[in-house]
């Protein structure tokens, strides 16, 4: 006999609801504005160029 199959089904357990409380709101809130605020200051600090732009300025 195998032991594992001894043990009786366990139940599941009962339904619950979850709503996000507002510190988790504004948790993810935050990091989706510290991302925009990161890639804003990368565009605005790191040089892109097309090379059309390269070619036209040689």
């Amino acid at each position: 006999m195998v032991p594992p199959l001894i043990v009786p089904v366990l139940q599941g357990l009962p339904w619950g609801y979850y709503y996000p409380t507002l510190v988790e709101w504004l948790s993810s809130l935050g990091i989706v504005a510290f991302g925009l605020f990161l890639y804003t200051v990368a565009i605005k600090a790191l040089p892109i160029d097309t090379i059309k732009d390269i070619r036209e300025e040689k």
